[in-house]
């Protein structure tokens, strides 16, 4: 009954460092100060037997007291978040452990991917998910109107570690993980709202093309978008760019970086694209048309919280006002 050695982590991973207890044996191994444990086959055993009860608590837990589970997610949430890129044995059973808001649930309450994969619709094969500072601007998030008329779940990471935690693992359970702003994600359209579509796409074929020669290299395309139902507009990343997650956690680190460069796509059902469609086509080289152009572009950096041109902004607002109070 001597202590031999505290907070020893050959039995306990570090991001679970917040649990306590004992571990009594007569079988461990010394070295000959007696001040550490030896690393064998005792120590290896004892560990997967630890790592097991621990998993299995919180795995009944989780399922009958799910309360008292919360209560400790919301504690130490970022300990479970920070094992998962680290952790290869064990990685599986502690991503169960993992709990998000999600677009089916109600603001105050969590899911797991165990339960989102039950909810998927049977066509599904990837698990959605968007990021933002909080519930609230998740949900005003323009690449979720697609995904909510077509009744589709999506997680909603609101913590900064969530997306660095998924850009690690990549898939659960066989279901590759996707952002809902990812530029090359399908959905599919009713018939006749493909029939509309397309016909406001051709209608919108020259606004593109002006749009592209306005902003030249500030964005890598402009297209016609699939997933906009409202939204005027919405800037998504190309296939091969650093993840958006990876880059949000750079900004929020102040971290000088040249960031990718975003596609831009237009929603050609929206009102004020309409009204950009019908001034490009009556005077191609308006100056109206090309300020509301550039800040339909800064008012999307604006939300990607990458803006760093305010001082030609705000003076481009007070005309853009000025002109709405003339037409008033």
């Amino acid at each position: 009954k001597i202590l031999i050695q505290k907070a020893c982590k050959d039995l306990l991973p570090e991001y679970f460092r917040f649990i306590k207890g004992v571990v009594d044996s007569e079988d461990l191994p010394l070295n000959i100060s007696r001040e550490t444990i030896q690393s064998n086959a005792t120590i290896v055993k004892i560990r997967k037997y630890i790592m097991k009860k621990i998993f299995d608590h919180f795995n009944k837990m989780k399922k009958d007291d799910s309360q008292q589970y919360l209560r400790i997610w919301k504690s130490f949430q970022r300990n479970f978040k920070e094992g998962v890129p680290n952790e290869w044995e064990y990685r599986e059973q502690l991503t169960s452990l993992l709990m998000f808001h999600s677009s089916k649930t109600p603001k105050e309450e969590y899911t797991d991917l165990d339960q989102y994969i039950e909810r998927m619709e049977e066509e599904q094969i990837e698990i959605y998910y968007a990021l933002g500072n909080d519930y609230d601007s998740i949900e005003r998030n323009p690449a979720l109107e697609a995904f909510k008329k077509k009744d589709l779940e999506v997680l909603y990471f609101v913590d900064p570690m969530d997306g660095w935690t998924i850009d690690h693992l990549q898939q659960y359970k066989g279901k590759m993980f996707r952002p809902v702003e990812a530029a090359d994600i399908k959905l599919d359209e009713e018939e006749k709202d493909k029939e509309v579509h397309e016909k406001e796409e051709k209608e919108a074929e020259n606004l593109v093309t002006y749009l592209k020669t306005t902003y030249g290299d500030k964005i890598e395309d402009v297209r016609v978008s699939k997933r906009l139902v409202d939204s005027p507009c919405i800037l998504v990343n190309s296939p091969n760019a650093p993840s958006m997650q990876l880059e949000r956690m750079m900004r929020m680190q102040n971290q000088k970086a040249d960031f990718s460069k975003k596609i831009l796509e237009i929603n050609p059902g929206n009102d004020l694209i309409k009204e950009m469609v019908r001034i490009h086509k009556d005077k191609p080289d308006s100056g109206n048309l090309k300020v509301l152009a550039q800040q339909l572009l800064d008012n999307m950096i604006i939300r990607e919280g990458a803006l760093e041109d305010i001082e030609n902004i705000i003076p481009r607002i007070h005309e853009i006002m000025a002109q709405a109070a003339k037409n008033a």
